[in-house]
């Protein structure tokens, strides 16, 4: 592990790292719930986590309430900042946006039609916004189609998805994929 690699060395900056680790189960409300334990009880100096932009907005008002310090490791829609966050992550102007205007080029294949496709979800729905506004005055809007599908699919694969609409509660806690199911924290 690298934390025991690291404090084989000498820690950081002269301390010990010590990992807390904790699984709040997909569950949004349970995101906030942990995040409020590091910081008070825990007295984490920094957490390493959230994997959805859901828990990342879960935990947000709690980080900065109480002047904690998250790193979101993953990509995420943009349209928000935090001086209580790290994003690590690509926007869709930085990842989308560079990927479709290769796609319209010559060397990507000149493509003129396009099927925006994602889960019924904030990254896939904003990022799917942002490429129609590139996309439009292009002179590409009827050649723009969507479709949102929404997530339900367990780590067993006890529901599959459809293209409906989501039900309010689907909307709040969609259940999510094993990887997606994990939230580390560390301890400083």
């Amino acid at each position: 592990m690298l934390v025991a690699h690291q404090n084989r060395k000498g820690g950081l900056l002269g301390r010990k790292l010590e990992p807390v680790v904790v699984d709040p189960a997909s569950d949004w409300d349970a995101f906030a719930e942990k995040a409020r334990e590091l910081l008070t009880k825990e007295k984490v100096a920094v957490v390493f986590g959230c994997w959805t932009s859901a828990s990342r907005k879960s935990v947000l008002p709690i980080f900065e309430q109480l002047n904690g310090l998250l790193f979101y490791p993953v990509q995420y829609e943009g349209e928000e900042s935090s001086r209580n966050i790290f994003y690590t992550g690509a926007t869709p102007n930085q990842q989308a946006i560079p990927a479709v205007r290769y796609l319209m080029s010559k060397e990507g294949g000149e493509v003129r039609r396009w099927f925006l496709l994602g889960t019924d979800y904030v990254y896939p729905r904003t990022t799917n916004r942002f490429l129609s506004a590139y996309l439009t005055p292009r002179a590409y809007r009827q050649r723009i189609s969507r479709r949102f599908i929404r997530r339900s699919a367990t780590p067993n694969g006890e529901e599959s998805s459809s293209g409906s609409e989501p039900s309010a509660r689907r909307e709040k806690r969609p259940r999510s994929y094993q990887n997606q199911r994990r939230c580390k924290h560390v301890l400083l």
